[in-house]
This record gives structure tokens, C-alpha cells and sequence, in this order.
């Protein structure tokens, strides 16, 4: 008993790792390096890979993250709340769900394509995914939220996670999409929240059962 209270607040307690440093050190340096990459390689074709290459992010350092779960728990915990943090606050996410929940949600998508394929002038489909997927992650189908602009430095953020919870919408039942909607905020809350020794009780007394 005594042993396992002493590993628990080790854990709780234990110094963040030099992966951990790196991982963060990506995480936030994202928004700074992506524009310089992006005037250098791509002549300033920053419209498209800004948003793309966000989603590009999650995947790899939460791969790298949970195969070093052992010194990367502290990580994924921050990237949590990061994301969890801005998709609130862009709110596509809800309107989203929102618009899954009485079925329209892929034909909102595939009419704002559409829209802006044929849009004067012409442009490429990169960009014309690239302007729905902005959208999708901030106020689809909702213009009059101006306020916003404010969110701009921490928008890549919101970008990261937003394809996914897209996808997964589109995938899910109409009745259960707000229902997955406030089932994965609460996850989300309880895991950044609460402790380690919290979830490691959970996960014992489900395998007890």
C-alpha cells in the first residue's frame, strides 16, 4: 500500500523529461516555424500548408509521445488541455455537431466546397479545402462571431485537432452527435484534471470487475 502511494506521487511529482522538452519545444514552436517554412519552401503558399500542415503535427508527436508514455505522461496531458482549450474556443467543433446532429453537416461541407471551386477567380481544390477546413474549425455556417480575430495567434491549434473531430462526425450517427460531442469535452476535462492515482483506481477496479 505504502509502495504503491509512493509511485503514485512519484509520478505526479517527476521532473518533465528532455523528450518532453522537445515535444513542447515542436508543439508551441509550430506557429513561429510553419510561416518561415512555408515562405521558404512553398514562395509564401501559406493559405493551404498553414492549416494542413497543423493536423500533420497531432499524429506525429502523440505517436512519438505514447510510445515513451513513460516519460511523456506529462505531455500528452498539456497537449490535451491545449487542444481541448482552443477548439472550445474556436467553436466549429459544437456547430459541427450541431449540424451532424440534424443531418446536414457532410452537405454543408460538400456545398462550401463546391462554393468555393467555382468561386471568381478561379481557384485551386488545396485552397478550397483549405478555406473549408478554416471554417469548419472556427464558425461554420456562423459568420457573425468577429470576435473571434482575437483567436488568430493560437488558431493552428484549433487546426490540429479539427479534421479529426470532423471525420468523426461525419461517421457518427445523427442522434449521437452531441452526445459524442459532450462525452469527449468531459473526457477531456476529467483527463487533464484529474491525477494519474485517479485513473490508475478506475482502471483497477474495472479490471477487478
Amino acid at each position: 500500500m505504502n509502495t504503491e502511494q509512493s509511485t503514485s506521487t512519484d509520478e505526479e511529482t517527476s521532473p518533465i523529461s528532455r523528450l518532453e522538452l522537445w515535444l513542447y519545444g515542436a508543439l508551441f514552436g509550430w506557429p513561429l516555424a510553419m510561416p518561415l517554412l512555408a515562405y521558404i519552401v512553398l514562395g509564401n503558399e501559406l493559405s493551404y500548408c498553414f492549416p494542413f500542415g497543423c493536423s500533420l503535427l497531432v499524429p506525429i508527436v502523440v505517436v512519438i509521445a505514447l510510445k515513451n508514455y513513460a516519460v511523456a505522461r506529462h505531455f500528452l496531458r498539456g497537449l490535451v488541455a491545449v487542444l481541448l482549450i482552443t477548439t472550445l474556443l474556436a467553436g466549429g467543433f459544437y456547430h459541427c455537431a450541431a449540424l451532424a446532429s440534424d443531418g446536414s453537416l457532410k452537405k454543408t461541407i460538400v456545398h462550401l466546397y463546391s462554393t468555393y471551386v467555382h468561386v471568381e477567380p478561379p481557384v485551386s481544390r488545396v485552397d478550397a479545402a483549405s478555406t473549408v477546413l478554416a471554417l469548419v474549425t472556427f464558425s461554420l455556417h456562423h459568420p457573425d462571431q468577429d470576435w473571434r480575430i482575437a483567436l488568430q495567434p493560437v488558431v493552428c491549434y484549433a487546426y490540429m485537432a479539427s479534421p479529426y473531430l470532423t471525420l468523426l462526425l461525419l461517421i457518427t450517427p445523427r442522434f449521437l452527435a452531441m452526445p459524442v460531442y459532450y462525452g469527449l469535452v468531459l473526457l477531456g476535462t476529467l483527463y487533464v484534471v484529474l491525477p494519474s492515482r485517479a485513473w490508475k483506481r478506475m482502471k483497477d477496479a474495472v479490471l477487478r470487475r
